[in-house]
């Protein structure tokens, strides 16, 4: 099963992940100061040994590794053997709308992007064009952030039922367009799988209202919401 083989490959991971806990700690106090980053076109030229502070992020790149399973990134969830796959750790107090990071090779760059990671959570991005991973170090890396400054939190209550989800709005007054944003999850060890991010669209809630969703991609307990947006 596809999803077995993802498993075995995080749990490989979590076995060494405490090694990063020093970088963990430094990104989480540099990322409490969230500015735009500069665009880097290249990756810095210099050798690097992961784990490693991503230049222009609060990210930590942790390890790149060997993925079997469906590919989320392109939305086919095609089968795909040996992609290269980047343990990511979001560093900073703040959601990522969007994110994306280089590693430069001799002969290639390998790009993975990301959105709607939040902060404090571990992320295993997809290299974009399914390149095979490889085993030698990269020459550098380099990346790009778009951080939500947004903090409004709307009264809605999400629950998983047997097929989907159900959204309740607990608040006193009429929501109107809520999206609700998710991305593939495992509870252990606790990574959320891919850049992608999908959503559901509510047209409006009433105040005690609930509704019930069957939204694409999601699987009750494999699924994790991430953001919840909409207006009053």
């Amino acid at each position: 099963m596809v999803w077995k083989r993802v498993f075995l490959l995080l749990l490989g991971i979590t076995g060494s992940i405490l090694t990063a806990g020093v970088l963990v700690m430094s990104a989480e106090s540099a990322g409490t100061v969230q500015q735009a980053p500069e665009i880097l076109s290249e990756p810095t030229l210099s050798n690097i040994t992961l784990p490693a502070g991503v230049p222009g992020t609060a990210l930590i790149a942790y390890r790149v590794s060997a993925y079997d399973g469906p590919f989320l990134e392109d939305g086919t969830d095609r089968e795909v053997f040996d992609v290269a796959a980047l343990l990511v750790y979001n560093g900073g107090s703040k959601m990522l709308t969007s994110a994306e990071i280089e590693l430069k090779y001799p002969d290639s760059i390998y790009t993975f992007t990301g959105d709607y990671i939040p902060p404090g959570s571990w992320i295993m991005l997809l290299e974009q064009k399914g390149r095979p991973y490889r085993k030698d170090a990269p020459l550098g890396c380099a990346g790009t952030q778009t951080v939500d400054f947004d903090e409004t939190v709307l009264p809605v209550l999400v629950e998983d039922t047997t097929c989907g989800m159900q959204v309740c709005n607990t608040g006193n007054d009429t929501l109107k367009d809520i999206h609700v944003y998710y991305k593939t999850w495992l509870h252990f060890p606790g990574f959320y799988i891919g850049g992608i991010t999908y959503h559901s669209v509510i047209p409006q809630l009433e105040p005690g209202q609930w509704v019930s969703l069957q939204p694409y991609h999601y699987a009750p307990g494999s699924s994790k919401v991430v953001s919840i947006s909409g207006r009053k």
